[in-house]
């Protein structure tokens, strides 16, 4: 069964995403690769199918495990609850450089 659902983005969601993913971490040593992804959690209300803020969120990759800090997003969560009592995470966002792929 399909649904329909849909979900209202505040235009500042879109250019933290993006802001986030232009300032990832860049290598500190040269041959070091570099970070092609960013991801954060979404904060909005479900009850009003909306996204309204979101932030990024640092993590570390190692092969195929990814390790985010979840003391920094927990603190996020609650100084963001402070500003806006009755916002919450709705949600995470990835962002990552995909290469030219031909299927």
């Amino acid at each position: 069964m399909a649904s329909n659902l849909t979900v209202k983005v505040h235009p500042v969601v879109y250019m933290t995403i993006v802001d986030s993913y232009l300032r990832r971490q860049r290598p500190t040593k040269a041959g070091q690769p570099a970070n092609d992804k960013a991801m954060g959690t979404l904060m909005g209300f479900y009850e009003k199918d909306a996204v309204t803020n979101c932030f990024a969120i640092p993590f570390s990759e190692l092969r195929d495990d990814l390790e985010i800090d979840d003391s920094f997003n927990q603190q996020m969560i609650q100084m963001l609850k402070r500003a806006a009592p009755t916002e919450q995470p709705v949600g995470w966002y990835e962002y990552f450089y995909v290469a030219n792929y031909s299927f």
